[in-house]
């Protein structure tokens, strides 16, 4: 059920009576996408204030006014929302609701507080650097994204944390935090008369004026080399990807599953049980409103790079030339969704899945696409995005020049 609030809110409703638990998660549209380079991570920095901000009560007292009912309040940035989610008991539904609110509305920032929000989102953005895939993962996006604002990162720099002062954040929590903005997403076991409490509620957050940043994505092939003192090195590769529609999706996801999801993936099966090269070697999705990628990621000894790199290309090459095999197919097809099984049975994860496919317009249901999918067309989408001309990639470690690379892969 989607329904329009009278605020301009647009409300999800997913009830499940066999559940004794509410799930409720509010999405507000834009995030770092959606800023300046000067103003970079002010989505994030404003976001960590006001889980911390709550006015007439301590952290401290906030925490445990949410202990009290058994229940969990959390914030999380990306690049294109903002997301505030809170989960309890059905029996603290209005409770959970209200501190939610507090949030939203009833927060007060101070200049002591910033100061030292400062102070530990700098620590977060020096730890991120310390994790060799998460960072590699984001200088390879920095630098394969242009012109639309998703280059830049969640978190901000650590130039652009300077610029957060007191007038900035207010500015930005007034004009961002608006029902206009707000998509509220609810799973649970709620009845009718929750359904309206909390539509009353949520109701009560004002509107306001905005705009999306409409501007395309555009994707450059980059090769992005971080030189560090370590034993293990850690390689990436993002195709780029077009989805489009949601059978475009499905075959891509065939493909990926294919390439290194789960134990009888093929970078698995090859580079770790038959080869022994490296402990880590898996595939994954990264999807936005208008790009996504293809990503593999390989950890591995730098003794063993040269082994380990051409046995990936040669299993790229295998899968864009000749594509799946029909037992890889029905054998996949069982696993997407058995996955899929899994994950609704996580109120948590149920609703971020309904939640982002509506807000990117996509089918979060492709079970009848799973089945009808032929061979032909897999092999066509694996020869169409597993193209090494249209990739980037990155390695992070004891590392050689980007020649070496480029050579490896593009020539």
């Amino acid at each position: 059920m989607v329904e329009l609030l009278d605020n301009g809110a647009r409300l999800l409703a997913y009830p499940r009576l066999s559940r004794e638990v509410i799930c409720i998660r509010l999405y507000f549209l834009g995030g770092s996408r959606m800023e300046t380079s000067f103003e970079n991570g002010v989505s994030h920095f404003c976001e960590h204030l006001m889980l911390k901000s709550v006015k007439g009560k301590t952290i401290l007292k906030h925490h445990e006014e949410i202990d009290s009912i058994g229940g969990q309040i959390n914030a999380y940035s990306a690049r294109e929302y903002i997301c505030f989610y809170g989960k309890s008991a059905v029996c603290h539904m209005n409770q959970l609701v209200r501190i939610m609110m507090d949030v939203l509305l009833n927060n007060e920032f101070s200049e002591s507080l910033i100061q030292n929000e400062q102070n530990i989102i700098q620590e977060e953005i020096s730890y991120s650097m310390s994790d060799y895939e998460s960072y590699l993962m984001e200088e390879i996006l920095n630098h394969s994204i242009i012109q639309s604002g998703l280059e830049k990162p969640v978190l901000g720099t650590i130039e652009s944390l300077k610029h957060m002062d007191m007038k900035l954040l207010t500015s930005f929590k007034k004009n961002f935090f608006i029902s206009n903005r707000m998509i509220i997403a609810v799973a649970g076991g709620f009845d009718d008369k929750d359904l309206n409490d909390l539509k009353v509620e949520f109701s009560k957050i004002p509107s306001g004026e905005y705009y999306l940043n409409n501007r395309q994505s555009l994707f450059i092939p980059c090769t992005k080399i971080l030189p560090r003192d370590s034993n293990q090195n850690s390689f990436m590769i993002l195709f780029n990807t077009y989805l489009g529609d949601d059978k475009d999706r499905s075959n891509i996801e065939f493909v990926g599953t294919a390439l290194g999801s789960g134990y009888s993936s093929r970078l698995n099966r090859v580079l770790r049980e038959e080869k022994s090269l490296c402990y880590s070697a898996y595939s994954f999705m990264i999807e936005y409103s208008d790009i996504g990628f293809l990503g593999i990621s390989i950890s591995y000894s730098h003794e063993k790079e040269m082994q380990v790199l051409l046995s990936l290309k040669d299993i790229i090459t295998s899968l864009s030339q000749y594509g799946l095999t029909e037992s890889e197919k029905v054998k996949i097809s069982k696993q997407i969704r058995a996955n899929e099984i899994m994950e609704n049975d996580s109120l948590e994860d149920f609703l971020e899945q309904k939640a982002i496919s509506y807000i990117w317009n996509k089918n979060s249901n492709n079970r009848e696409m799973y089945d009808t999918t032929d061979l032909s067309l897999l092999q066509k989408t694996a020869y169409s995005i597993l193209n090494f001309q249209c990739c980037s990639f990155g390695v992070i470690g004891t590392v050689q020049n980007a020649g070496f690379y480029d050579k490896l892969f593009r020539n």
